[in-house]
């Protein structure tokens, strides 16, 4: 009973970060990513979304971190840094008090998620150079709608999915009129 009451509490106390790759930093660069718990939309509004990203740049700028790029969407957000800390190290101070500071300026969040802000956490080192411009160009394309993408790339690929949608509708109409032949 003792030693479960430890480990539950240890649990509490560390931050938990995924690592989502194994290869060395390319000159110490890093791709930061904080989810919202249960993914709910909790940074839907600009001021909150702007305010999140001004508060990141300023808790790791104060710790003497360089940040690259920051975008903050409806339900995560991303950070590209350069850093001489451990990711562990930086993780701890970015999520830990850019929730807590987050929390104190917007009660509405408190609300919102009473288990805590941050549920996904995770890190990955940037692994060269044309890695280190793919992660900086996708962060500033990021929309904080989750689209990435052009108007008129996205519009051309809506047009590919609705062909392939209506396909699929007339094959499934088919085969609910017919259900002896999807045998």
């Amino acid at each position: 009973m003792l030693q479960y009451f430890f480990e539950k509490r240890v649990r509490e106390d560390e931050i938990m970060i995924k690592q989502l790759s194994n290869w060395p930093p390319y000159k110490n660069y890093y791709q930061f990513v904080g989810a919202a718990k249960y993914r709910k939309n909790l940074f839907f509004n600009e001021e909150i979304r702007k305010r999140l990203a001004e508060i990141v740049q300023d808790v790791l700028q104060k710790k003497g971190i360089e940040v690259v790029a920051v975008t903050v969407a409806y339900n995560h957000f991303h950070v590209l840094i350069r850093t001489e800390l451990t990711p562990s190290q930086v993780g701890q101070i970015l999520f830990g008090a850019s929730s807590r500071l987050l929390k104190k300026e917007f009660p509405v969040l408190i609300s919102e998620a009473q288990k805590g802000l941050l549920g996904g956490k995770s890190w990955e080192a940037v692994r060269d150079k044309r890695h280190l411009e793919n992660c900086k160009s996708y962060i500033e394309r990021h929309r904080p709608d989750n689209t990435k993408m052009e108007s008129d790339t996205a519009d051309k690929l809506n047009k590919k999915r609705t062909k392939y949608q209506y396909d699929f509708e007339i094959k499934r109409s088919f085969f609910r009129a017919n259900p002896r032949q999807a045998d």
